[in-house]
């Protein structure tokens, strides 16, 4: 069974040689948490945000408030796990820059299909535009790498990390506790080299990524940039009655 926060901090402290420092490691508990969703592309830590374009208020571009926890869009084989449905058909949106968005046309009336995205993080909770401005409400899906919620009281609490890997959690709280005590083990603990440090969190991590999804026998493939290669839907010739 996955080991609990309170049990992880208390191995760790052991690891550590400093078992008073339960109130430290609770908290490099947490950190470690937040480091890894938010340097990694963990299916674990996947949301979706499910909502419509608003066209009836002449705001069909946007600014759409984004989930307070969103990080940034799953990519997946070159595709951007972006779209919405007219009809059961799904049409996908290609992510380009703020700065490319704010140069392209807005006047009054002008709307279509969407087919570019970007999104603004500096604000909170960010934003997200659309272009050119939506001609209806149609219902959209946006999947989405999530900034994990902290673990309250982790030094006590019985609730299991979302991170399931427990050795490399262990680990990686020891070796931070490492840091405040000057253990000279700590390079040991979170090293990256494969030859020197064969059990460091840096290594466990790469080995861990390697067989994390459930690629279900499915081949990655490589996509080229869309905003550069080939054509968008919108320009196509429209050849049937529901879809391009």
């Amino acid at each position: 069974m996955p080991l609990t926060s309170a049990q992880i901090v208390t191995l760790a402290t052991q690891d550590a040689k400093c078992p008073g420092f339960t109130l430290q490691a609770g908290q490099f508990l947490n950190a470690a948490l937040q480091d890894y969703c938010q340097l990694y592309d963990l299916d674990a830590a996947l949301g979706s945000f499910i909502f419509s374009f608003n066209s009836v208020t002449g705001q069909g571009s946007g600014p759409y408030t984004l989930p307070a926890d969103y990080l940034r869009t799953q990519v997946k084989d070159g595709k951007d796990e972006f779209f919405y449905t007219i009809q059961g058909v799904p049409y996908p949106l290609i992510q380009c820059t703020k700065a490319e968005y704010d140069w392209m046309v807005q006047t009054p009336g002008f709307n279509n299909f969407p087919y570019y995205y970007a999104t603004d993080l500096s604000t909170t909770p960010a934003q997200l535009f659309v272009w050119p401005p939506s001609s209806g409400s149609y219902p959209c899906v946006l999947r989405y790498y999530k900034l994990m919620s902290d673990i309250v009281s982790p030094e006590t609490s019985s609730t299991v990390p979302w991170f399931t890997n427990t050795m490399i959690i262990q680990r990686d709280v020891a070796g931070r506790l490492m840091g405040l005590t000057g253990d000279q083990r700590q390079a040991e603990y979170l090293g990256a080299d494969e030859d020197r440090h064969p059990l460091g969190v840096g290594t466990l991590m790469r080995r861990y990524l390697r067989n994390v999804e459930d690629r279900e026998g499915a081949v990655h493939t490589v996509g080229r940039d869309r905003r550069r290669w080939g054509r968008s839907f919108d320009l196509l010739k429209n050849t049937k009655t529901i879809g391009w």
